[in-house]
This record gives structure tokens, C-alpha cells and sequence, in this order.
């Protein structure tokens, strides 16, 4: 009994020791783990201020994660949530520290317009070692020096004017229609997928001057997707590393276009199937710039290409949550023929392009832009330091604007009665940057009208041609590095009856026409 007692009591006594110990473990990591942050975002907040200007304004308010790593890890498993939990709790301006830099994230119309028309002066663009590797020196995005970058901008915003567009209507007609045809007779299909091959065999044919058939096109796509896929990673040019992956995929990309030079200068320009921006840049630039030539065809597929597949798969998505939109699409098209639509006919679709344009405020395809500060300047009574990263926050401020009501719904309605920000006015100078899906200020985005092209082609097409139900309508998007489902977005598609009895109806029209016209010859 006594032996009992005496053991209970130990026992007592060496579970109140071990849970003393285990208490003064939990309790020293605690103090560690907050002088650790501390230390480290008083280092960067005081010593990584390397101006004294403006040394009277605070810096804005925020937290700065671990040394080095920052709070990355977070952004990467948080999403989209980090950056809202953030705005909710700081405002619209406020500090991180995320893929090793430490930022300043703003969003709101008056911030967006301070940071984009501060362009050389406050601020310059910024992109991560590894892409400026791969994309070059003569990409115009990488273009530091200002006068350097007016006149190539000035150069390639030729392939994006009226006459320009209007030539690619038919490429981008036909390619849409080939795979709406083949999502209908597959049934089950994956929208982003399809869109991602959809939006590059566009710009192959388009941009590059490619004819694609389904085997080259898969061979090219190939090669671009391993460019892709490898280029946002370490600035290390090794074998084994992703930038030299994407080196090599970029160096056969830059093959392939060479070689699809020297065949569109074999054949006569009246021969040729359509006119691509590739054309162009060859009439245009002497003979030894052909690898200047290839490097900007290079960075106009880079650019259009995950955006415009995003921008295609997130309508699918939105469209087949409220099939009420794509009957009042269906009754603004009527019994009009698409197929030979011309630039001049798409004024008269305005709800479809209500529709595009809310596609694009909801989920715009780049959810930020990055620039590095060049001079410190004050924001809403902050101090923005030289030296840091600011991120402007698109997706942040069309979701939080003032102007949009119920801006987390998607209803195109409401752009009959919002501003028209296709245009700059003395009214809207400030206003048009609560929609800014496509920049501001001199790095614009040069592909916006081919962009939005795109997609009232193909919102009409998809809405006339077609019906499809999404398998999953609560499916998670993922924002890094543009909006797409998780799950691919698996979509279900059947071709319309009505549509059916059309083709038909052209079908046999064009039977009849060849029947006279060879009658005609006969005689």
C-alpha cells in the first residue's frame, strides 16, 4: 500500500516536471518565434531603407514573415486569401515579403494611376532573373531604357491596328469553330486544357505565321510549354535547373520561327493563307534583325498566350453558372451569320461584350503587376521606399471599387450604365483605372484589341454553336500564375440542334452555288 502511494506520488511529481519542461519549451520557441519576425522586420523596415528622403512618412503598416523566405510559403498555400486577409485587415496599402523581396502592395483606381503614370520616374518594370534570361534583351518588357522602348513599342503596336485585326478574323473564326467541333463530338472535355491548346494554336497562326496541323501543333505546343513551365524558377543556368530547360525549349521555339521565315519569304504574299504579325516584322526590320524578329515573336506568344486561355476558360466557367446569359447572348446574335463577321460588325454585340468585359473584371488574368522603386514618394501618407518592390493589385481593385455594385457578382448588365474605359477622356483619367485588366500608362498592354478580339469571337461561336454544363459549378479557382479551375474545369458539350439544322442548311447552299458556278462554266 505504501509502495502505491509512494509511486502515485512520483508519478505525480514526474509528470508535473515533464509538463514544466514541455511548457518552457512551448513558451522559448514562442519568444524565438516572435523575436525572429521582430529582428527581421525591424532589419528591413530601418536598415533596408537606403534613402533618408521622406524619413517623416511611416511605412505602411504589415508583416514581414521569417528572414529570407519572408512570408512566402504563405502566399503560396493561402492564394488569393492571403492577399485579401491582408487587405481586409491593413487597407489598400500595406507590406510583405514574398518571393525574396520585400513589397509594397497597394490597390484602388488613384493608387493604380500614381504607380502607372510614375513610370522612369518613381518606378520601372520589374521581372525576375530567370524570365528576363529567357525572354531577352530585345523583349519589350525588358526594355529599361525608355526611348529604347517608345520605338519598338511604336513598331509593334502596327500589328494590333484595325486592317491588322480585321485579317486575323478569319484565322480566329476557323480555329475556334475546328475546336468547338471537336469539344462536341468528344462530349467530355477539360476547358482549360482545351482553351490553353485553343489560345496557342491561335497565336501560332496568328503571331508566328505557323499552319498548324494537329501533329505540328502539338509539337509546338510542346516545346512552348516546356519554355513556360521552366521559366519562373532559380536564376541558375545548369543542366538539371529549370532555366536551362526553358533555354533549350526557347532556343527550338527560335528554331522553328527561323525556320518558318525562310519559308513565308519562299511564298508570294498573295499566296499566303493569312497575314500574321510575323509578316510584318519582316517587311518591316532589315534582314539582320531576324533574330530581334523571332525574340519579339517570342514575347507576343508569351504574352497572349496564358492570358487569353485563362480569359476563354474562366467564360466557359462564368457562362455555365448562369445559362441566362447565354440565352440573352443567343438573342442578341439571332439569326445572324458569323462566318463573315469583319471588324465593322462587332460594335452592334454589345452584350457580348458586356459579357467579356466582366469575364475580365472578375477574374482579370494577371491579378498584379510588379515594379521596382527607383525613387521613394509618398502614398496615401506612407512612405513607399527606394528599392522596394511595389505590386499593384488589379484583381484587388476591381473587386473592391466603389463603382461596381455587389462586385463579387458576375452580372454583365451593369456596364450599360458604367463609363466607357475603351477610351481615355479628361472625364475618366482617373475612373478607368478601377477597370485595369489591361495596364495603364506607357507599358499599356500593346495586345489589348487582339485580346479582347478573342474573346467576343469566341464568347459568339461557343454561345451559338454550342451548349455545355459544367460538372463541377462550385469548382476552386487557383490565382498563381493566372486564374484557372483546379479540376481543369470538366465540361460536358453537345453541338446545338439549331445549329446542326444551319450547317446543313450552308452545306447544301454551297452544293448548289458549286452546281451553278460549274454549270455556269459548262455553258
Amino acid at each position: 500500500m505504501l509502495i502505491d502511494l509512494i509511486y502515485s506520488v512520483y508519478s505525480y511529481i514526474y509528470s508535473c516536471y515533464v509538463l514544466y519542461w514541455v511548457l518552457v519549451i512551448i513558451g522559448c520557441s514562442a519568444i524565438v518565434h516572435v523575436l525572429i519576425k521582430f529582428c527581421w522586420n525591424y532589419y528591413i523596415t530601418l536598415w533596408c531603407v537606403t534613402d533618408n528622403e521622406l524619413s517623416h512618412l511611416p511605412i505602411p503598416p504589415g508583416t514581414l514573415g521569417y528572414p529570407f523566405i519572408g512570408e512566402t510559403i504563405e502566399f503560396i498555400r493561402k492564394n488569393d486569401r492571403f492577399y485579401k486577409s491582408r487587405q481586409d485587415k491593413y487597407g489598400s496599402v500595406y507590406r510583405t515579403h514574398v518571393l525574396g523581396r520585400p513589397t509594397i502592395r497597394v490597390s484602388g483606381a488613384h493608387n493604380l494611376r500614381k504607380i502607372l503614370m510614375s513610370e522612369n520616374s518613381y518606378v520601372s518594370s520589374q521581372w525576375p532573373p530567370s524570365i528576363r534570361k529567357v525572354l531577352g534583351p530585345y523583349a519589350l518588357s525588358m526594355m529599361d531604357d525608355i526611348h529604347e522602348h517608345k520605338e519598338r513599342k511604336r513598331l509593334l503596336i502596327n500589328l494590333f491596328l484595325p486592317d491588322a485585326l480585321n485579317d486575323h478574323i478569319p484565322i480566329i473564326r476557323k480555329t475556334i469553330k475546328h475546336f468547338i467541333d471537336e469539344w462536341c463530338q468528344k462530349g467530355k472535355i477539360l476547358g482549360y486544357p482545351q482553351c490553353r491548346n485553343l489560345a496557342f494554336i491561335m497565336a501560332a497562326k496568328c503571331l508566328a505565321g505557323f499552319e498548324c496541323d494537329d501533329e505540328m501543333g502539338n509539337e509546338l505546343s510542346t516545346i512552348y510549354q516546356s519554355m513556360i513551365h521552366n521559366m519562373f524558377s532559380l536564376p541558375i543556368e545548369l543542366p538539371g535547373f529549370g532555366l536551362y530547360k526553358a533555354l533549350k525549349a526557347k532556343k527550338q521555339l527560335i528554331q522553328r520561327i527561323s525556320e518558318n521565315i525562310q519559308k513565308l519569304q519562299n511564298i508570294p504574299v498573295d499566296d499566303r493563307k493569312g497575314v500574321s504579325a510575323l509578316d510584318f516584322l519582316l517587311r518591316e526590320e532589315d534582314e539582320n534583325c531576324r533574330f530581334k524578329t523571332c525574340e519579339s515573336i517570342v514575347e507576343l506568344m508569351f504574352a497572349s498566350h496564358d492570358t487569353t486561355s485563362s480569359a476563354m476558360c474562366s467564360c466557359l466557367m462564368f457562362l455555365g453558372k448562369y445559362p441566362n446569359v447565354i440565352q440573352k447572348v443567343r438573342e442578341e446574335i439571332g439569326s445572324d451569320d458569323l462566318d463573315n463577321l469583319t471588324l465593322n460588325d462587332l460594335p452592334k454585340y454589345k452584350y457580348a461584350y458586356n459579357v467579356t468585359k466582366e469575364v475580365l473584371r472578375m477574374t482579370p488574368p494577371v491579378g498584379a503587376g510588379y515594379r521596382k522603386v527607383l525613387k521613394s514618394f509618398q502614398l496615401e501618407g506612407y512612405k513607399i521606399p527606394k528599392g522596394w518592390t511595389v505590386a499593384y493589385g488589379i484583381r484587388d481593385t476591381h473587386h473592391t471599387s466603389p463603382l461596381y455594385t455587389n462586385s463579387d457578382v458576375f452580372n454583365p448588365d451593369r456596364w450599360d450604365d458604367l463609363p466607357n474605359f475603351d477610351r481615355i477622356t479628361p472625364d475618366n483619367l482617373e475612373t478607368r483605372y478601377n477597370y485595369a485588366t489591361f495596364g495603364g500608362g506607357p507599358r499599356t498592354c500593346i495586345g489589348k484589341d487582339f485580346a479582347k478580339l478573342v474573346l467576343k469571337l469566341f464568347v459568339l461561336h461557343v454561345c451559338k454553336s454550342c451548349d455545355w454544363k459544367l460538372e463541377n459549378k462550385d469548382a476552386e479557382l487557383y490565382y498563381i500564375p493566372v486564374p484557372r479551375a483546379v479540376d481543369g474545369l470538366p465540361l460536358v458539350v453537345q453541338k446545338r440542334e439549331n445549329d446542326e439544322r444551319s450547317n446543313k442548311k450552308d452545306d447544301n447552299s454551297q452544293k448548289i452555288t458549286r452546281h451553278v458556278e460549274s454549270s455556269q462554266k459548262i455553258t
